[in-house]
């Protein structure tokens, strides 16, 4: 699986070069959350409560538990990738198109990369956990970096 390749392997998701249309809409999106985290080890629980308590506030709890793994795992991910690019991550999430998107922001420019995790290994499976959970993914170029994004259909 890479990026792109989509849910559980059901065709592919959008990969973006630029933010795109989907990435624009959900900045200027009614139900509309940035937050900047500091790229230390705590972004991830600080990422979780955020997106607690915005999804409370937009009446979408039914989706809290699959948007905090997500939200957990882009935000490790770009903490532990992309620290030396930058001080900080950011947060998006948004209403969109049918879909709740979370857009992870952070300083590296390179995409994320699926490695093939040993049986044993305490990492290494984010990205399918993404693949599995999510109705798209994918990422784009955002400024000097990139965006890593997911969508979770709000029907269902």
């Amino acid at each position: 699986m890479r990026p792109g390749d989509g849910p559980a392997g059901r065709g592919p998701a959008v990969l973006c070069a630029a933010p795109g249309r989907r990435a624009a809409a959900c900045a200027a999106a009614p139900q509309s959350h940035w937050a900047e985290l500091p790229a230390r080890t705590r972004a991830a629980r600080q990422a979780r409560q955020v997106t607690r308590e915005v999804l409370g506030a937009w009446r979408l709890g039914r989706l809290e538990d699959a948007a905090q793994l997500i939200v957990s795992e882009l935000v490790s991910n770009a903490v532990r990738h992309a620290r030396p690019h930058g001080p900080a991550v950011g947060l998006r999430l948004c209403v969109t198109g049918g879909a709740l998107r979370i857009e992870v922001h952070d300083g590296d420019p390179r995409p994320p990369r699926p490695q093939a995790a040993a049986p044993l290994a305490e990492s290494g499976r984010g990205l399918l956990i993404l693949d599995a959970l999510t109705s798209a993914w994918g990422a784009a170029a955002a400024g000097r970096g990139k965006a890593v994004w997911a969508e979770l259909a709000l029907g269902g």
